[in-house]
Formats: C-alpha cells, structure tokens, sequence
C-alpha cells in the first residue's frame, strides 16, 4: 500500500474540511485529524526550512498540535490557521465531554470549521511542495 504524500494529505484534509459536521461523533476525530495535518507540514522542505531541521525533529517526535506548528512558521497564513485550529479544537475537544451538543454549538463549530478550511488552503497555496 503506497503512503500519502504531505501534500496529499493536505489537499484530503481540505476536501475533508469542506462539508459541515453533521454529528458530534464527527467532531471527536477531529484531534487526529489536525495530527495528521502537523505531521503532513513537518514533512515539507518549506515548513522545515522555516522553523529548522533540528525544531521539526523535536515537533515530530513530541507530537506538536497542529495550532503551535502554525504559531512557530510565523507567516500570516499560518498564523491565522493556527487561530482558527486552536477554535475549531476547542469544538473537538467539547464534543468529547458531551454526547451531543446542541443546534447552537454545532453551527459555531461548522462556523470554526469553514474558517480554518479557508485558513488551511491559504497554508497549503504558501507552502512549496
């Protein structure tokens, strides 16, 4: 089975990203989700070339959430992508204390979503595959 390229899990993630949450079971992934996304950008020449060899080495093997990758490339898209991934995790990380949240909840958490979709494809259009 041949492995994604980080760009390609990038560009699935995007894909992903653009159709709202349906059910709170959906945003219980989401964690993971953003994991594969940092694990995705440690791999690229640009994100390493940004924040150093040595740096993507320690992200890499300490698991870094995907908003202090963002935060530590320092360019504007990231840095509104890390914004809005930090938001967009509070959703994820609440779905996991409550069953169910409410029409209320859920429409902010779609809200978060179609924000770092956004933010998340302004990444991917700066970072040099």
């Amino acid at each position: 089975m041949a492995t994604q390229s980080a760009k390609d899990v990038v560009a699935s993630s995007i894909e992903a990203l653009a159709q709202p949450f349906l059910t709170t079971d959906e945003l219980k992934t989401l964690s993971m989700k953003l994991d594969a996304i940092a694990g995705a950008l440690l791999r690229s020449p640009y994100v390493i070339g940004r924040i150093g060899a040595d740096q993507a080495s320690r992200f890499a093997q300490a698991g870094v959430e995907l908003p202090r990758l963002l935060r530590a490339v320092g360019d504007e898209p990231f840095r509104a992508a890390a914004a809005s991934a930090d938001n967009l995790l509070t959703f994820g990380r609440a779905s996991i204390v409550e069953y169910d949240l409410s029409e209320e909840d859920m429409a902010y958490a779609n809200a978060a979503r179609a924000q770092f979709h956004q933010d998340l494809a302004s990444v991917a259009a700066a970072v040099d595959w």
